[in-house]
């Protein structure tokens, strides 16, 4: 468990004495920077690349994203970049280079009803180490805001890296609560940078969401337990083999629960005697 950051700060009291405040932050595992990109056609593209502050902790997180431009109030041809420290948000970028990314294209309208709540779902998802023993295959994430439709992305650094890039994919769209029809494509940056978006092929695709059978709940497998699709996005949770007694359980309910490994009220599991 990561030990917590203790700070202090003076305060003044209303009768003008100065006391010191006694403040606990919690550290994230990894420290993070936030770029901003602004298209001023009179400078290069690395000209129009600023860095704007780099944290570590999840109080500074929230002082930085409450202080910032929601992307949606961003004017066309902006990006907001987040990534790992010592990562650059550019292709060439060592870390990046040989990656891709999970890439989700919005429509015009969706702008002002949804693209907000996107983008920081996809920080929480960074920030917060969401991808099991594939989060450190994750570099960062862009946001890019675009006249014709703006785009979210999540960058990996191994595109050949097939069941990671896969589960990243999986974990990315069910936190992002996407329909089972949306389907969401994986492009290795090698071939986005020779290929025009017309001719961009997906290297992976996620579908339908399959990810209770092959991802983050092997722990429920091992207790006895089977996972069935009742529908787009709830599944039964059955005890025995012949799926008796069964629970059913909204897929977002079950992958958080089984994902951060809890037993216990609210644990559908648990409820089935698998605890």
């Amino acid at each position: 468990m990561a030990s917590t950051h203790e700070e202090h700060q003076k305060h003044k009291t209303k009768g003008g004495k100065t006391v010191m405040e006694h403040i606990t932050k919690h550290p994230l595992q990894n420290r993070w920077a936030l770029w901003f990109f602004k298209n001023d056609k009179s400078k290069t593209w690395q000209n129009n690349l600023r860095l704007v502050t780099k944290f570590d902790t999840v109080e500074d997180f929230w002082a930085l994203y409450s202080h910032i431009q929601l992307a949606s109030k961003l004017t066309s041809g902006c990006d907001y970049s987040l990534f790992k420290d010592g990562i650059e948000p550019m292709w060439e970028d060592n870390w990046n280079k040989h990656g891709g990314r999970w890439l989700i294209t919005l429509a015009k309208q969706q702008r002002h009803t949804e693209l907000d709540r996107f983008w920081l779902e996809t920080l929480l998802c960074l920030i917060g180490e969401m991808f099991c023993d594939y989060s450190d295959d994750v570099c960062g994430a862009v946001i890019n805001i675009r006249a014709k439709g703006d785009k979210i992305a999540i960058w990996t650094r191994e595109a050949e890296n097939r069941d990671g890039v896969i589960h990243i994919g999986r974990v990315y769209k069910e936190h992002l609560g996407l329909s089972s029809k949306m389907v969401i494509g994986y492009q290795a940056h090698a071939d986005t940078a020779t290929k025009s978006g017309s001719l961009m092929k997906n290297r992976f695709v996620v579908c339908a969401p399959e990810f209770p059978y092959r991802t983050c709940f092997p722990r429920l497998q091992r207790r006895g337990a089977a996972v069935v699709p009742v529908g787009a996005w709830e599944y039964r949770l059955c005890r025995s083999p012949d799926r008796e007694p069964c629970t059913r359980v909204p897929l977002q309910q079950l992958s958080l629960n089984s994902a951060r490994g809890r037993a216990g009220q609210g644990d559908p599991a648990a409820a089935l005697g698998l605890g």
